[in-house]
């Protein structure tokens, strides 16, 4: 059964009261929502600093790799710089006289000392393996 809508008659208007039950009871759920946002914070505050944390050690392990490969680089390429002269020599000799490379036989190979760049020269005076011919 439906009950009419009250009118009232006063001027102003007059809010329903809370029940007592809730009025007791919203102190208590006032407290465990600032509890529950104030958890929710630091938790978020937390996971931010462990991610950022987490971003920091990403970085230093790839500057790691990064050093470690600009080291094998520079390693690589000297081994490149070492061999290109030995390449440029036998393709010289392959061009120039037809020689071969002989398979399990090792030979001094001698250079002009006029053909040699101020660094090879350096070099060799260092190395006093090689006189002028």
């Amino acid at each position: 059964m439906a009950y009419p809508a009250t009118t009232m008659a006063a001027p102003y208007y007059r809010p329903r009261k809370l029940p007592r039950v809730i009025k007791r009871q919203l102190p208590v759920l006032l407290l465990v929502g600032i509890v529950f946002v104030g958890g929710l914070v630091a938790v978020t505050i937390v996971w931010r600093n462990l991610y950022y944390e987490r971003l920091v050690l990403d970085r230093g392990l790839h500057q790691a790799q990064i050093e470690t490969l600009r080291k094998e680089i520079q390693q690589l390429s000297a081994q490149v710089e070492q061999a290109t002269p030995y390449l440029r020599l036998s393709a010289w000799a392959r061009e120039q006289h037809g020689w071969l490379a002989l398979t399990g036989h090792a030979a001094d190979v001698h250079v002009p000392w006029e053909t040699l760049t101020p660094a090879a020269k350096k070099d060799a005076i260092a190395r006093q393996g090689l006189r002028n011919e």
